[in-house]
């Protein structure tokens, strides 16, 4: 007070050097798999999986799904072109099942059975492939209709048959302008085409700058502006998905910096507004939150300092500091406050301010910075950091209350309130009756929490905590859903191919595996029958590779469309037992309205492009994998592209085996099945699920440890600083009932615990004990009595702090990450309950304990 400009000037100095050196050195690393120790040997083994495999990390996937096969090959193929060819922003580009070798080998990797029906299927549309690679244009397939119309001898039948839909379907498309694409792949291939065959892969591995929030959102948004450019889009029968760890990250990120920023908005302004409705004064209100951003600056320079780059999760140190580190200012401007109502002169009021709740803010800074401290320890690198900054930020707010608040308000000092009326306000913790009530009503929603507790529940499913609906979630739970796309899988890297052999069938033995893949199943079975049956092929298909005819010009096309009409018109009436009378008679309309249409000037020309290009459009793209796949020759391991050897053999020759689960591992029981049973038979086995399923359990286990070991060290504390141990077993007894409370709460509104929400409890318990603390020291002072408490300056800065911190986590209850919002929500809850136990169960329980005493005392009188 005495030096109060001086102070801060000094206070001024030290922010104006911590702010830029933390805003310059401060670095953020968004990478997930960072925030566990690498010391735990599930963590090493993984580790050492990633660099035999980099390849499978850091990747994005693209998913490709077209209204055809064609278009979905087509796509595909364009995508990784334009990728490929930009590196300065992808490392690399690879298509699974794409490129030379898979589409000269494609018809190897049938079943010989398949391959057979696949080869009749080209016998008989040879003479029709022949015709269109001759002229592929509409005058030649208006020409090849026409002359089947006009030849008995030669009826129109099998693929071209199935085509007349179609065509009548594109015909109609071209004339209201909508889109439509035939399917050669389909006409081809026939009843072999599956539902997967309209999907398709490019993995990327983008360059990436951990030191960005946002790290992935610069290569997904390119990938997406590519696709656009190249016209991929469902207007052209072509869906593209960005998916994979990283997009779901990147997602992730995003909804969570979008509901911090509007949560720290809305916060900035219940707090002021809160502030200024509990302290009434505008002068008080600026000390204080000037006070705090003082606080939060130089625990941010520790932070830099300490750790030197946040995580995911100890990011949130500036969060937990707002929230708490107001509180002590809080009290502190209350207490004087009161002092200035009740009289007191401003240098007076300032100094029994600081000796009225210093030592209660010095007993809270510790208890809650041990709290803090007690995550230090876990495996969990993310919290064991939060808690490190979190808990050295309490210190420092200790530090800039009693120093920075007292200097500012001397500068600025406030002018005293109104006298205090201490016959106004709640008193009903003073009433027997309210107090029997009190803790009537808290035994019941004690033991009502305790019957609800076998029901609490963990969810382990991460992908529940992000924001639903988003492109990366949605795709990859689509992926999960297909057993053959199914990304949790899991990996095992064995010394050579003979292990390999003996391991897969002992792997694939196990309930909970469906099957196991190596670089062995890339050769394929029965080749010898394969290649006879492609060689003969190969002499049927003889006429594929003529040169084609010139373009035709705008003439040629009209008069083959005229030709073929008059074809159509001068069919012999249909039979009943015609099949294709129907899909002639389609064709007709469609071709007559066709013809219609392009009679007007200057439409012509369009309309046949437009016509050519959903008709004819995939064809070449058909017919050169189908010249490529005819050319096939013997496929041996060691022919396998690199880059497919790659992914299965490390670069010191171990092969890897991938182990696919029989069941969904969306459920909890299934993962553990999945996991238990491979890693017990291959203990070196590792990958997603053993990822997912082991940080799950370091995370809880953080949790319990960090909560166990917080109680207790509080507890201790609370006994040496308040010299009672029944004071100590008071504060900790309302705590643990608001928790338990709570835990009640969360199974009563089916919120189940999570990875983000778990660290709640914690929290609760260093925010909790502080109230407790300013009730037991006021009461002990003898400075209020146990039925005035809740009237006096200290059960308002009780009831004050608790609502800031209330309004400033209250708000991620709002945030679109379904993680943050639960962790908003459990907060909330149990800040409500930690408040009304400080408030009325403690002073109750007090009051029977002084009941006691004095009974004693009569006693032994």
């Amino acid at each position: 007070r005495r030096r109060a400009g001086w102070v801060v000037a000094a206070v001024v100095g030290m922010t104006g050097i911590a702010l830029p050196y933390t805003v310059d050195n401060l670095g953020i690393n968004t990478n997930t798999a960072d925030m566990i120790a690498d010391e735990l040997p599930w963590r090493q083994t993984y580790r050492d999986f990633q660099a035999a495999f980099p390849q499978f990390s850091d990747t994005l996937s693209v998913v490709i799904d077209g209204a055809t096969p064609d278009l979905a090959e087509q796509a595909a193929i364009l995508l990784a072109e334009r990728l490929a060819g930009e590196p300065e922003l992808v490392e690399w580009v690879y298509r699974p099942g794409g490129g030379e070798f898979f589409d000269r080998n494609a018809l190897l990797y049938l079943g010989t059975d398949e391959l057979r029906v696949l080869a009749n299927r080209l016998v008989e549309v040879q003479p029709f492939l022949g015709r269109l690679e001759r002229d592929p244009s509409l005058r030649g397939l208006f020409d090849l209709i026409g002359d089947a119309l006009a030849d008995s001898s030669a009826p129109l039948e099998g693929a071209l048959a199935s085509a007349l839909s179609d065509l009548s379907a594109a015909i109609r498309a071209t004339l209201e302008g909508r889109y439509f694409s035939l399917s050669w792949f389909s006409l081809v291939a026939g009843d072999t085409v599956l539902a997967r065959d309209t999907r398709r892969f490019v993995l990327v591995k983008p360059r990436l700058d951990y030191a960005e929030l946002l790290p992935a959102g610069d290569a997904i948004a390119h990938i997406r502006a590519v696709a656009h450019d190249l016209g991929l889009a469902a207007s052209t029968g072509v869906r593209v998905r960005v998916t994979g760890g990283l997009a779901m990250s990147y997602e992730e990120l995003r909804s969570v910096s979008r509901g911090a920023a509007v949560g720290a908005g809305l916060a900035l302004l219940m707090v002021g507004a809160t502030l200024y409705w509990g302290l009434r004064s505008v002068r008080l209100v600026f000390a204080t939150l000037t006070t705090l951003v003082v606080g939060l600056i130089w625990t941010g320079a520790f932070a830099t300092w300490a750790v030197g780059e946040l995580n995911l999760i100890s990011i949130a140190f500036a969060v937990l500091y707002i929230g708490l580190g107001i509180d002590y200012a809080v009290h502190y401007a209350l207490r004087y406050r009161e002092l200035l109502g009740q009289g007191h002169a401003h240098p007076e009021a300032l100094r029994l301010s600081a000796g009225g709740v210093g030592g209660s803010l010095a007993i809270c800074a510790f208890t809650t910075a041990v709290g803090f401290y007690a995550f230090v320890p876990t495996d969990f690198v993310g919290v064991s950091q939060l808690g490190l900054i979190s808990g050295t930020g309490m210190l420092i707010s200790l530090v800039v209350t009693l120093t920075v608040l007292p200097a500012l308000m001397s500068l600025v000092p406030p002018r005293p309130p109104r006298p205090v009326d201490s016959g106004r306000g709640l008193a009903l913790t003073g009433r027997p009756g309210f107090r029997r009530v009190t803790l009537a009503v808290a035994t019941l929603a004690g033991v009502a929490s305790l019957v609800a507790l076998p029901h609490v529940r963990f969810d382990h499913n991460e992908l529940n905590l992000r924001e639903p609906g988003t492109e990366a979630l949605a795709t990859y739970q689509d992926l999960l859903d297909d057993p053959d796309t199914s990304p949790w899988t899991m990996s095992v890297i064995v010394a050579g191919s003979d292990e390999a052999r003996r391991l897969r069938p002992r792997l694939e033995a196990l309930p909970s595996v469906d099957k196991t893949m190596g670089l062995e199943d890339f050769v394929p079975g029965a080749q010898d029958e394969k290649l006879e049956i492609l060689d003969e092929l190969s002499l049927v298909m003889g006429l594929l590779g003529a040169s084609p005819l010139p373009a035709p010009s705008l003439s040629d096309l009209q008069g083959s469309l005229d030709r073929l009409l008059r074809e159509l018109s001068a069919r012999p009436d249909a039979g009943p037992d015609d099949a294709l009378a129907p899909g002639l008679d389609e064709l007709a309309g469609a071709l007559d309205r066709f013809r219609a249409a392009t009679a007007e000037p200057g439409e012509a020309q369009a309309l046949f492009d437009g016509l050519r290009a959903r008709v004819l459009g995939t064809l070449p793209l058909v017919l050169g994998k189908l010249h490529q796949a005819l050319g096939a020759g013997p496929v041996v391991l060691e022919g396998l592209p690199p880059s497919l050897a790659a992914r299965w053999v490390t670069p010191d020759g171990r092969p890897r085996i991938e182990i696919y689960p029989a069941e969904r591992l969306t459920d909890q029981a299934a993962l553990e099945r999945f996991v238990a049973e491979v890693t017990a038979l291959v203990p070196s086995a590792t990958d997603s699920p053993v990822v997912a399923l082991k940080s799950g359990q370091v995370v809880v286990g953080a949790f319990q440890q960090a909560l166990i070991s917080a109680a207790t060290l509080v507890a201790l504390l609370l006994w040496v600083l308040l010299k009672r141990a029944r004071d100590m077993l008071m504060v900790m007894g309302q705590l643990a009932l608001a928790g338990l409370v709570t835990v009640g709460a969360m199974v009563a509104l089916d919120i189940p615990f999570n990875y983000a929400n778990v660290i709640t409890l914690p929290l609760l318990l260093g925010m909790g004990v502080d109230s407790g603390i300013h009730v037991v020291r006021r009461l002990r002072g003898g400075e209020a009595r146990l039925e005035s408490v809740t009237r006096s300056s200290t059960g308002r800065a009780v009831v004050l702090s608790t609502l800031t911190t209330i309004v400033s986590f209250g708000n991620l209850a709002f945030s679109p990450h379904r993680g943050t919002a639960s962790m908003g929500q459990v907060l909330a809850i149990g800040l409500v309950l930690t408040l009304l136990c400080a408030l009325f169960v403690l002073p109750a329980l007090m009051r029977a304990g002084v009941g006691r005493e004095a009974a004693a005392a009569r006693r032994s009188r």
